[in-house]
């Protein structure tokens, strides 16, 4: 069973893969939980991809849209057009954010490591929600505190 350095990221991990455990820091990662999270960091970085031309994409469509408000006739119709517009950018800000995170989790090492516990986030959890740093229980432990 190969150690690796807790600063060794999965990406990095996957090439040890020979064995049928892999060990980062204290925590122990199955050859198959490795497999499957490395196909989830493969689908951030491609989501991350089309999140940035989505984002290109709609700074442009706004500000043609923008150009177009000095016609008075459409100037309403633009308006609204430019409001949603909007809060599709600030929706994939949002995500290109979260999308940011996981990826810096990923080139520390800690993706798929509760930030809290220190155990292993359930790859369900990381495939829907990608950008979590904490496992469900310390998710609901912490939501439980909040209110």
């Amino acid at each position: 069973m190969p150690e690796v350095s807790p600063a060794t990221s999965l990406v990095s991990l996957v090439r040890s893969l020979y064995s049928v455990q892999v060990t980062l820091g204290e925590a122990s990662y199955s050859k198959e939980y490795v497999l499957v999270t490395q196909s989830i960091i493969h689908t951030i970085k491609e989501r991350f991809k089309e999140v940035r031309q989505d984002e290109q994409r709609l700074h442009a469509l706004r500000n043609a849209l923008q150009d177009k408000l000095t016609e008075p006739a459409e100037r309403g119709q633009k308006e609204q057009e430019l409001s949603q517009i909007d809060r599709e950018i600030e929706s994939l800000e949002e995500e290109s954010g979260n999308i940011r995170k996981a990826l810096a989790r990923v080139d520390s090492g800690n993706f798929g490591v509760c930030s809290s516990c220190g155990r292993l986030i359930e790859p369900r959890r990381l495939e829907a929600m990608p950008w979590t740093e904490l496992c469900i229980v310390c998710a609901r432990q912490q939501e439980a505190q909040a209110t």
